[in-house]
């Protein structure tokens, strides 16, 4: 039983010109796997990667690209990463699931040029019972919002554009 980094396409080392995670398996007992990738998500393989016949419950939450952003239409989204994001969202995977009892979780975030519609940024919890599920979950999505060192780029349809210093 292990995880499936074919999900991702092709691994790329870190201190290479693009990101892309490490994953593997988390030290308070559960299966974790976060990262940083410039692929399609797959939400559901990774679901089946976190799922677990002792699981009552499975949080999933996906951050999609929009087409709008504070009443503006947006015609494309970039996000840039800091070297140090694979570090920051590991230490913040690990630091959360240790505060929850959790069967599994995966944490990953995209960079570069995204499509409207595809996920940016998917958090999947699973555990026994329902309250930590959400709990997790939600305090992942808040950290990583608050903490991961990401830019977003945007540029609008009317030919503005801004950068923004969180996911």
């Amino acid at each position: 039983e292990g995880f499936d980094a074919g999900l991702f396409g092709r691994l790329i080392e870190l201190d290479g010109p693009e990101h892309v995670a490490m994953i593997g398996h988390g030290n308070c007992g559960h299966t974790a796997f976060h990262g940083l990738f410039d692929q399609v998500i797959d939400t559901a393989s990774l679901t089946a990667q976190v799922k677990s016949d002792q699981a009552g419950a499975m949080v999933i939450f996906s951050g999609d690209v929009r087409d709008n952003d504070h009443g503006r239409s947006v015609k494309s989204l970039t996000y840039e990463i800091h070297p140090s994001a694979q570090s920051v969202i590991e230490e913040i995977v690990t630091r959360i699931s240790g505060k929850h009892e959790l069967l599994g979780v995966c944490a990953v975030h995209r960079y570069g040029e995204i499509p409207i519609g595809e996920s940016a940024f998917t958090v999947i919890v699973s555990s026994r019972h329902r309250a930590a599920a959400f709990a997790a979950c939600s305090e992942i999505v808040d950290v990583v919002k608050d903490e991961l060192p990401i830019w977003k780029y945007q540029v609008f349809t009317d030919g503005t554009d801004e950068w923004v210093n969180n996911a």
